[in-house]
């Protein structure tokens, strides 16, 4: 994610973070949506055991924990 926020992402002053890849870069309206495909499709290459959404927030969560990052 980190990787895709410095050299992936668009230069734009939007704030949101999910841009379409094809250009024109524009927001991904359907982000939920989309997200969704996008994390089924990797998570299914590097055979995820439960592949989907909920375990990435789930598994960048716990790693926040582990590292005792402050939820502030």
């Amino acid at each position: 994610m980190l990787d895709y926020l410095r050299r992936g992402r668009p230069d734009t002053t939007d704030r949101r973070v999910f841009f379409r890849i094809s250009a024109p870069a524009r927001a991904d309206h359907a982000h939920g949506r989309v997200l969704s495909c996008k994390v089924l499709f990797w998570q299914g290459r590097i055979e995820v055991s439960r592949p989907g959404s909920h375990t990435l927030r789930h598994s960048c969560a716990q790693r926040l924990v582990d590292a005792e990052f402050s939820s502030r």
